[in-house]
C-alpha cells in the first residue's frame, strides 16, 4: 500500500447522512425514531414469551423485532426461518427478480470503501458513448425482463 492510499483526506470524504448542496430535503423524522429505537434496545428486556408473541402475530412493531432479534431468540430460530418463509412466499411468490445496475460510467468522487469505483482506486476511468449505451440497453432489455420461477 502506497503512502497515498494510507493518507486520506478527511477534507474530501462525504458524509453520506447528510443532505448535500442542491438535495432535495425530504422533511422526515424517520431516521431520529430509528436511532431512538435502536438507543432504547436493552437485549436483557426479553424473554421467550416476548418471542413466541411476536411470531404469533401477523403484523410486527419495533418492540417484537427486537424481541426478534435478542439473545431470548436464540432457540426460535427455526421457528423464526419457517416464518419469514411463509411471509417471503405470500409477499413474493415463487419469483425471483434480479435487477441489473445501469453503468454508464465509473468515474466518482467519493470514498466509499466497499465500492471499486471509489475514487482512491486506481482503475482505468470510462464513460460509454451514446450508441455503447443504447447496445447495453437492448442486451439488456432481454435478461432484466425475464423472470425465474423456482423449479
Amino acid at each position: 500500500m502506497t503512502e497515498e492510499t494510507k493518507t486520506i483526506d478527511q477534507s474530501k470524504l462525504i458524509d453520506h447522512m447528510k443532505y448535500l448542496p442542491g438535495m432535495e430535503v425530504i422533511d422526515s423524522d424517520m431516521l431520529d425514531q430509528v436511532v431512538a429505537i435502536r438507543n432504547s434496545f436493552n437485549n436483557d428486556d426479553f424473554t421467550d414469551k416476548d418471542v413466541r408473541l411476536a411470531l404469533s402475530k401477523e403484523h410486527l412493531d419495533p418492540r417484537d423485532f427486537m424481541a426478534l432479534l435478542s439473545t431470548a431468540a436464540a432457540p426460535f430460530l427455526e421457528e423464526m426461518a419457517q416464518k419469514a418463509h411463509l411471509v417471503t412466499r405470500r409477499h413474493f411468490g415463487n419469483n425471483i427478480t434480479i435487477l441489473t445496475p445501469i453503468y454508464f460510467a465509473n468515474y466518482c468522487d467519493n470514498y466509499c470503501i466497499y465500492c471499486g469505483f471509489n475514487s482512491h482506486n486506481k482503475i482505468k476511468r470510462a464513460r460509454l458513448t451514446d450508441e455503447e449505451l443504447v447496445v447495453y440497453m437492448m442486451q439488456q432489455n432481454y435478461t432484466c425482463n425475464r423472470r425465474f420461477t423456482e423449479v
